[in-house]
C-alpha cells in the first residue's frame, strides 16, 4: 500500500503512541472491577447481586407481584434484558429459576409454575413453558421503594431509571447466602436461619457500641441450609463469623435401622447443600462396584416431596461401619469452604459477623429516613393545597366573582394570587377543585384531613429527635462530677423532665467513685462521704454485694412519682369535668424544680410534700367516681 493509499483519522481523531503494558493493566483493572462489582459479587446491603436486583425490579415494575397473575417466565425475561441487563437471556432465566429453587435458598424470592429443577441435577423447563410471579416475601425487599428510599441511576441506555440497592427489609445476604467467582477473588455465603438473625439484629441494635462476635453468636447459631444436614464442629463456625473464612464440615442426616430378620439398612434424609443427590448415589454404587466400601446389597432413591434415599445392608455387615465409610468416600460429607464476601460502600470486603449487622443496621437507617423525610415532605405538600383550598372555600363568593370575571385562566390565577396570597400549587388546585367540593361536607372532610396531615407532621418531625437534660445542680463541688446533690432534687428529679417533656438526662457522676476509695468489696467497704445523703454512687459494693445508697431510694421514690402523676393525667382526660379536675391540672403543672439555695434541707415554704401526699388523694377520688383502680389503668 502507497502512502497515498493510507487514509486519514477522522475529523477531531487523535493518534498517539501509549504503553502497551501500560495500557493493558489498565484495561484489565477496569475489567476486573466491572465483573467483581457489576457482576459476580453480591452488595451487603440487599445481598442481591446486579442480575437478580434487575429481575426482581423488572417484576416489580410489571406488577407481577405475590397476589397478581403468574406470567410466561420469556415476558420477564424479555423485560429485564431489554430495559436494565442488556447480557444473554440464559443467563437471566438461569437467575430466575434458582431464585425459585426451594433446595437453593433459604426463602425463594421467586414463585414459579413448571418445571424449574431438582436436587438431581435436572434442568429446568425452557422460559416459554413456565411462569412466575415474586412471592409474598420478597415484598419486604422492595417495600417502599418508590419513597424515595435509594438512589436511582439510569439503565444501560439512559432511558430509564433503576436502583442501585433495594431497600431490603430482610438480611437477606445471610438469609441465602450468596456465591460467585470474580477475577481474584470469591464469595461463598451459607444461608441462615431467618429467626435467628432477626435475634441477633435486635441485640446488635441494643448494644451496637460494646457488643462483640461471641455475644452475636448466641443468637445466630451457624448456617441453615436448605437441604438439611448438619454442621460438624465449632471451629469452622467460629471462623467463619470472627475471621470472615471458614472450612465447614456438612455431614448428611442418616440413621441406621433394624429389620425384623436382624439385617439393617441406613435411612439418608438430608443431604448437603449444593450436592446432587443423583450423582451422590452413583458414586455410592460405583464404590461398591468397585468394593472400596463393602457390605451394601442394594441402593434405592425413595425420594417423593422429601429425600429418602434407602441403602440396604448385607448380611453379617455392621451399619454403623458402612455409613462411616460413605461418610469418608462420598459426598454425603462434604466440605462447604465458607467466604464472608461482599461490596461495601463500592469494594469488596470480608466481612465478620458484626461487620455485616453494621452494614445492614446502617442501611436500614438510612432508608427509613430517607422514608421519613419523603412522608413529610407529602404531607406538608398535601397540607399546603388543603390550607389554600379552605381559604378559597372560606371566602367562596369572592373568589367565585374573581374567576367569572377574568378572561382566561391565566388572568384568574393571578387576580387570585394577588388577592389572597396564594401559591402556583394553591391556586391550581383552586381553579381545578369541582363544584361538588363546596358543599358543607366536603370543607368538613378537608378540615378532618388537615387535621390528621398537622398529626403526621408532628409525628415524622419528631422521629429520631429526643432532648436529655445534661445537669450537675451541685455547684460546690465541680471537679467531682457529683449530681442531684439534695434530696430535694433527687426525690424532684423525674416529675422535672416529665414536666417540661424531656426524653432522659444525662447526670454527672452517676456512678462516679471518688479516687483513693476502696473496691475490694471483701475487705474495704466503699467510704461514706460527708453530706445529707451520700456520695455520688448508686450503691456501695459491701462484703460482695451491692447495698443501694440513698441516692438510689431518693430515685426510686423520684420514679414512683413520675407514675402517679401519669396516672392523674388518664384520670382528668377520661374525666375532664370531675369536681377534682381543676386542681389535678394544677398538679400536673406544677413546677417541680426546688427553690435556689435548697442545699441539704428541705425549706419550710416549699410544699412539695404536701402536693405528693395530694396526688395520691386526687389519684383516689377519680377512681371512686369513675369505676377505676391505679392497678386496672397499669
Amino acid at each position: 500500500m502507497s502512502e497515498e493509499e493510507v487514509k486519514e483519522p477522522e475529523a477531531g481523531g487523535i493518534l498517539e503512541d501509549v504503553n502497551i503494558e501500560e495500557e493493558m493493566s489498565r484495561d484489565y483493572i477496569d475489567y476486573s472491577m466491572s465483573v467483581i462489582v457489576g457482576r459476580a459479587l453480591p452488595d451487603v446491603r440487599d445481598g442481591l447481586k446486579p442480575v437478580h436486583r434487575r429481575c426482581l425490579f423488572a417484576m416489580h415494575e410489571l406488577n407481577n407481584v405475590w397476589n397478581s397473575k403468574h406470567v410466561k417466565s420469556a415476558r420477564v425475561v424479555g423485560e429485564v434484558i431489554g430495559k436494565y441487563h442488556p447480557h444473554g437471556d440464559s443467563s437471566v432465566y438461569d437467575t430466575i429459576v434458582r431464585m425459585a429453587q426451594p433446595f437453593s435458598l433459604r426463602v425463594p424470592l421467586v414463585d414459579g409454575h413448571g418445571n424449574f429443577g431438582s436436587i438431581d441435577g435436572d434442568g429446568a423447563a425452557a422460559m416459554r413453558y413456565t411462569e412466575v410471579r415474586m412471592q409474598r416475601v420478597t415484598d419486604e425487599l422492595l417495600g417502599d421503594l418508590e419513597k424515595d428510599t435509594v438512589d436511582m441511576v439510569p439503565n444501560y441506555d439512559e432511558t430509564l431509571e433503576e436502583p442501585t440497592v433495594l431497600p431490603a427489609k430482610l438480611p437477606n445476604l445471610l438469609l441465602n447466602g450468596s456465591s460467585g467467582i470474580a477475577v481474584g477473588m470469591a464469595t461463598n455465603i451459607p444461608p441462615h436461619n431467618l429467626g435467628e438473625l432477626c435475634d441477633g439484629i435486635d441485640y446488635y441494635v441494643q448494644h451496637r457500641e460494646d457488643c462483640t462476635v461471641d455475644d452475636l453468636m448466641q443468637f445466630v447459631k451457624g448456617p441453615d441450609f436448605p437441604t438439611g444436614a448438619q454442621v460438624c464442629g465449632f471451629n469452622g463456625i467460629n471462623a467463619m463469623y470472627k475471621l470472615g473464612r471458614g472450612q465447614l464440615t456438612v455431614r448428611g442426616k442418616a440413621e441406621v435401622e433394624v429389620e425384623k430378620g436382624g439385617r439393617e439398612r441406613i435411612i439418608i434424609t438430608e443431604i448437603p447443600y449444593a450436592v446432587n443427590k443423583t450423582d451422590m448415589i452413583k458414586h455410592m454404587a460405583d464404590l461398591v462396584k468397585e468394593k472400596v466400601i463393602e457390605g451394601i446389597s442394594d441402593i434405592r432413591d425413595e425420594s417423593k416431596d422429601d429425600i429418602r434415599i434407602v441403602v440396604e445392608i448385607k448380611k453379617g455387615a455392621m451399619g454403623e461401619v458402612v455409613l462411616n465409610h460413605l461418610y469418608k468416600h462420598t459426598a454425603l460429607q462434604s466440605t462447604f469452604g465458607a467466604i464472608m464476601l461482599a461490596i461495601v460502600g463500592g469494594r469488596p470486603k470480608i466481612l465478620n459477623l458484626k461487620d455485616y449487622f453494621k452494614c445492614y443496621v446502617d442501611h436500614r437507617f438510612e432508608v427509613i429516613t430517607r422514608r421519613t423525610r419523603f412522608e413529610l415532605k407529602k404531607a406538608e405538600a398535601r397540607k399546603h393545597i388543603i390550607d389554600g383550598l379552605l381559604l378559597a372555600i372560606d371566602n367562596l363568593d369572592e373568589v367565585v366573582k374573581i374567576i367569572r370575571g377574568s378572561k382566561s385562566r391565566d388572568e384568574a390565577k393571578g387576580k387570585l394570587q394577588e388577592r389572597f396570597g396564594f401559591t402556583d400549587l394553591q391556586v391550581n388546585a383552586i381553579l381545578e377543585m369541582r363544584l361538588y367540593q363546596l358543599v358543607g361536607l366536603e370543607r368538613d372532610k378537608l378540615a378532618e384531613e388537615l387535621a390528621k396531615l398537622l398529626a403526621a407532621i408532628a409525628e415524622y418531625q419528631a422521629r429520631g429527635k429526643e432532648v436529655w437534660w445534661y445537669m450537675n445542680p451541685q455547684w460546690r463541688f465541680p471537679s467531682f462530677n457529683y449530681i442531684l446533690n439534695t434530696s430535694l432534687y433527687r426525690r424532684t428529679h423525674f416529675p422535672q423532665l416529665m414536666r417540661h417533656g424531656l426524653d432522659g438526662s444525662l447526670l454527672w457522676g452517676m456512678t462516679w467513685v471518688a479516687p483513693g476509695f476502696g473496691l475490694d468489696c471483701q475487705s474495704r467497704p466503699m467510704r461514706w462521704q460527708a453530706g445529707a445523703d451520700g456520695d455520688g454512687v448508686l450503691a456501695y459494693p459491701v462484703k460482695g454485694r451491692l447495698v443501694p445508697s440513698l441516692r438510689l431510694a431518693l430515685l426510686r421514690q423520684s420514679l414512683e412519682d413520675a407514675r402517679h402523676l401519669a396516672v392523674l393525667r388518664q384520670r382528668v382526660q377520661a374525666c375532664p369535668d370531675h369536681l377534682s379536675a381543676d386542681r389535678a391540672r394544677e398538679i400536673l403543672s406544677f413546677d417541680w424544680l426546688p427553690p435556689t439555695g435548697s442545699a441539704h434541707r428541705m425549706p419550710e415554704d416549699y410544699d412539695y410534700w404536701q402536693i405528693h401526699e395530694e396526688i395520691g388523694d386526687l389519684i383516689e377520688s377519680f377512681g371512686q367516681d369513675q369505676g377505676l383502680s391505679e392497678e386496672g389503668e397499669r
